[in-house]
């Protein structure tokens, strides 16, 4: 079994992550020991490719983001936040929030989306909300089009992507793994791609109750997101 360590730094683990899934890194070879500024994980069984950038080697604070993009079957979005103070205050408003009938999940995130019933339905599955749960994301959300996610993640024309934030680089083995299970189990349960080998993830009649049937939602807030 390979030994993964974070003991010489974040791109270490970085450079060890990518060799094991068959991806690679991308650094600025300008600068003073060649900086990682982006990693390319293939996702196999797909056409998709999950691209993880820090933001701390791009002088924009520290933080990671990754994100996949994938044929979609269907047009739906959704945003999930880790909630804040500010967003009581929004929520007593009328700001939309979505429940999905788990305490420690409704409680930690803000949740929105275009189909409150598709939302349910997506994030039925426990083992996905137990990964979002256990490392706290800044944001998670599902985008239509390149202009909602920042330019070191594009989307081509025709495609849609899943976008995860993190407020730390991280620098762990294992956090970059749940980082690729999570983006790779909301595709998955979107239908738009093959479910990944050796991951167990359930689906339709097999998932636990996913509330009420679909009931369509809009709220601007959501576009502004």
């Amino acid at each position: 079994m390979k030994f993964h360590s974070n003991i010489f730094g974040w791109e270490y683990v970085w450079r060890d992550f990518a060799d094991s899934k068959g991806g690679r890194v991308e650094s600025d070879s300008s600068k003073e020991n060649d900086p990682i500024i982006s990693m390319h994980i293939p996702v196999e069984g797909s056409d998709s490719v999950i691209t993880f950038t820090p933001h701390a080697a791009k002088g924009k604070g520290a933080g990671t983001s990754a994100s996949i993009h994938y044929a979609p079957k269907e047009h739906f979005s959704f945003v999930i936040k880790t909630e804040k103070g500010l967003h009581q205050i929004a929520k007593a408003l009328g700001m939309q929030d979505i429940q999905l009938g788990d305490q420690t999940f409704d409680s930690t995130f803000l949740i929105q989306g275009t189909d409150e019933g598709k939302v349910r339905n997506l994030f039925s599955d426990m083992h996905l909300r137990s990964l979002l749960v256990e490392q706290p994301i800044s944001e998670l959300r599902l985008a239509a089009q390149a202009s909602e996610l920042p330019s070191d993640h594009p989307v081509p024309n025709g495609r849609h992507a899943v976008y995860y934030g993190h407020e730390k680089v991280l620098d762990k083995f294992e956090q970059l793994e749940a980082v690729f299970t999570v983006l790779t189990s909301v595709v998955h349960r979107l239908g738009a791609m093959p479910a990944i080998a050796g991951e167990d993830i359930e689906t339709g009649a097999d998932s636990e109750e996913a509330g009420p049937s679909s009931k369509r939602l809009h709220s601007p807030l959501l576009d502004m997101a």
